[in-house]
């Protein structure tokens, strides 16, 4: 990344969180200025290999992103933004609206087994049975495309349905670790592929 130090304003920046890449990018771009892509620049990401690492990032570069669409949302959605307005309003939705929303529904059905195993099941070709039954359908489909996706094996054409799913639940990780009072902004690295790679470089 590369910016005129006139079109960043610093004290929009917050070195207690992390995204600072969009922190840099949305201070800019809210400030009127444009921002450039090279088509031809090239990055390379380093994931951890271990399962526990993994997720350990997802939760934490889905915090970034979070606190910086709520602390940035008012001035980024302003109509003068234009369709960088509409792409923010987007994004909000998709990391704070949707996982919040499948974080309450997933409460919900949990809540309504507990009601089922305290008052038993509903009588036959009842309204009540068919909407739990139809329920417990969608619930059991959506479960095993989400553990499917989690342990990185393909269910055809319902594969995006289990990786947003998965997605969803790692962003509603991020939701609850802010709404508990834990910042992920300072963290240990994440060492291990790094030294593999340069072994095999060297």
């Amino acid at each position: 990344m590369m910016w005129r130090p006139t079109c960043l304003a610093i004290d929009d920046l917050n070195p207690g969180a992390n995204a600072d890449d969009a922190q840099i990018a949305t201070s800019i771009r809210c400030r009127g200025w444009r921002t450039l892509t090279d088509p031809f620049a090239r990055f390379v990401d380093v994931a951890p290999t271990t399962v526990e690492g993994q997720r350990r990032q997802k939760i934490r570069r889905g915090q970034g992103l979070q606190r910086l669409l709520v602390r940035q949302r008012k001035q980024a959605t302003a109509k003068s933004q234009g369709v960088f307005g509409r792409i923010f309003r987007r994004q909000f939705h998709f990391h704070i609206v949707a996982p919040l929303a499948l974080t309450v529904a997933s409460a919900t059905a949990v809540l309504r087994w507990g009601f089922i195993a305290l008052y038993g099941w509903p009588a036959t070709f009842t309204l009540a049975n068919s909407l739990h039954l139809g329920f417990s359908l969608l619930e059991a489909a959506c479960v095993v495309l989400w553990w499917r996706s989690r342990k990185g094996k393909s269910s055809g054409p319902l594969s995006l349905v289990g990786q947003w799913l998965s997605s969803m639940e790692w962003l509603g990780r991020s939701l609850i670790t802010t709404a508990r009072g834990k910042s992920l902004h300072q963290w240990e690295q994440h060492s291990e592929e790094r030294e593999r790679m340069m072994s095999v470089e060297v």
